[in-house]
């Protein structure tokens, strides 16, 4: 499956997707925007007060757990603001948003597994103090301290090549979700990899065209927010273009 659009053609679906939902959706995604903010302004506060010490160490993975957790959530959360996307929906709800999130976490879990939990678990293991206590263990005599390291950064940047590969690779599954509830977790990774199937460059540059509304959003800092709405609803508007209709989303059609 391989169907082009220029980027202006998904963004005009997505707007017109949008249309009168812009407010209880960024909504949504303000709450845990704003506890992510939170957590992570009082980790780096307490490392940039402390010096290169274990409890130092401690808070950085502190600080790279709720990155994660905001991922995980945020991958969640666009079950349910596309959901309220529908076409055939007049008007979104915050509420909304969470109850179906919460619902599709069962069918959600594989693709979190695969997209964040585990490559954050390989790269935790290469990158922290189980990797130097392995190489003091094997005591090694044949190699050196910094050529082990230079190993580990680059297993660290394949590991993370295979991470982008399965996060477009699975980028559809939270619309997938809402168009077949009756899928499961496994038939929606299965589906997902389908569709993106020749679409994954695509999809990466799709998101890329969006860098400078995050950047402008930025600027006013909780903008962002706007930004990452938009560019959810323009991957959710090309998955209609591929699987459900080759016409534009219209406006007759948000209004019905």
């Amino acid at each position: 499956m391989m169907n082009k659009y220029p980027f202006w053609v998904i963004k005009n679906d997505a707007k017109r997707l949008l249309r009168g939902k812009w407010n209880p959706l960024v909504l949504s995604l303000f709450v845990p925007f704003l506890l992510f903010m939170a957590l992570q302004v009082s980790c780096f506060s307490k490392i940039e007060s402390m010096p290169p010490t274990p409890k130092r160490e401690q808070y950085l993975f502190y600080a790279q757990i709720t990155i994660l957790v905001f991922s995980v959530v945020m991958q969640l959360l666009m079950a349910g603001i596309y959901e309220n996307l529908k076409p055939t929906r007049k008007k979104a709800s915050f509420f909304s948003v969470y109850y179906v999130s919460v619902k599709k976490i069962w069918k959600m879990l594989p693709t979190l597994l695969v997209v964040h939990l585990i490559p954050f678990r390989i790269t935790y293991w290469i990158s922290y103090g189980e990797a130097i206590r392995f190489y003091d263990y094997l005591m090694f005599s044949v190699i050196d301290y910094h050529v082990y390291l230079l190993i580990l950064q680059i297993l660290i940047g394949i590991v993370g090549l295979f991470s982008m590969y399965f996060q477009y690779s699975l980028l559809l599954v939270p619309a997938i979700t809402v168009e077949h509830p009756e899928y499961g977790g496994l038939r929606l990774m299965k589906e997902s990899f389908r569709v993106s199937k020749g679409n994954r460059i695509y999809l990466a540059l799709l998101s890329l065209s969006f860098v400078g509304w995050i950047l402008l959003g930025s600027l006013a800092y909780i903008g962002i927010l706007w930004a990452i709405l938009y560019l959810y609803a323009a991957n959710y508007a090309y998955y209609r273009r591929l699987t459900i209709t080759e016409e534009p989303i219209t406006v007759s059609e948000i209004t019905e």
